[in-house]
């Protein structure tokens, strides 16, 4: 049991870095998108809802959505995330 538990901390950091250094790639994204002042942002990944539990979403994904959607207001861009997904992604968002 203590192998497990050792194993399943190991791969919830190594998650959790991936997710982090993903997170850092689409903030500089759409630093250097928002420079050409398009007429919104999409954002496109809508595996930040439908691929996490809400406590995952909440804990990786939500800090950089609030940083990227603060980004587009502060430059007067409407933004907007595209999830694919059906009456569970509804759910989710409400939890939000």
């Amino acid at each position: 049991m203590k192998k497990f538990a050792e194993s399943t901390c190991r791969k919830v950091t190594s998650l959790r870095s991936t997710v982090e250094s993903i997170m850092i790639i689409l903030v500089s994204y759409v630093e250097k998108g928002l420079q050409i002042q398009p007429e919104f942002l999409m954002i496109g990944v809508s595996g930040l809802l439908t691929l996490q539990s809400p406590k995952r979403f909440r804990e990786l994904s939500l800090p950089t959505l609030k940083k990227i959607t603060k980004m587009a207001r502060e430059a007067y861009i409407p933004s907007h995330l595209h999830s694919c997904g059906g009456e569970e992604t509804a759910a989710l968002l409400q939890l939000v």
